[in-house]
């Protein structure tokens, strides 16, 4: 499923790599309870369409030693692309509107001293509805301050090993999130 993802992606922005007016890179700030960022590749299509391909990953190992040692992974990730209309741009001010569409593949593992643990695995979508104010800083330097809605599905495994008594847990995992965000993005233009 991945790499359909990314075949779409590289289609979408091949397809309108033709005619863009300007590449660019991209990083944000997300300002959300658990922050994450973000790397982008925003290409100007025309004066009113921006797509923009986006990768963004989250990575934790965290040990806990003593009597009762405790180990903890986390492993987030999002490949996605965003399709946004922009307005004209006037004293370096512009808005931008659109969305965001991202697959996702999350996961964490739990391990115990005494044998014991956890791990989850899950896959799905988010959607993520964006109104955007932008500002160029300078020629090709912008920074935005975005707001987002955003729904995520995603469905997996979980499987739990427990010592005492002995027994291994397997469950199917269905989550479903829905929670507005925002973030600060900047964006430099080639």
């Amino acid at each position: 499923m991945k790499k359909h993802v990314l075949l779409g992606l590289v289609l979408a922005t091949s397809a309108g790599g033709a005619v863009a007016a300007e590449v660019g890179l991209g990083v944000s700030l997300d300002l959300s309870y658990s922050p994450s960022s973000a790397i982008s590749v925003p290409i100007i299509v025309s004066d009113s369409l921006l797509i923009e391909p986006y990768y963004r990953e989250e990575d934790e190992d965290n040990k806990r030693t003593g009597t009762f040692a405790l180990r903890y992974k986390y492993k987030s990730s999002e490949l996605g692309v965003g399709l946004f209309y922009r307005s004209e741009v006037k004293n370096g001010i512009s808005y931008y509107m659109g969305a965001r569409v991202g697959y996702l593949d999350n996961g964490y593992l739990i391990e115990e001293s005494d044998g014991g643990g956890g791990e989850e695995r899950t896959y799905g979508y988010a959607v993520s509805p964006t109104l955007a104010l932008q500002y160029e800083v300078m020629p090709k330097l912008m920074i935005s301050g975005e707001l987002d809605w955003a729904f995520s599905s995603a469905k997996g495994r979980y499987y739990s090993v427990d010592t005492l008594p002995a027994s291994i847990v397997q469950n199917d995992v269905s989550k479903k999130t829905r929670e507005t965000g925002s973030r600060i993005f900047v964006r430099y233009f080639f």
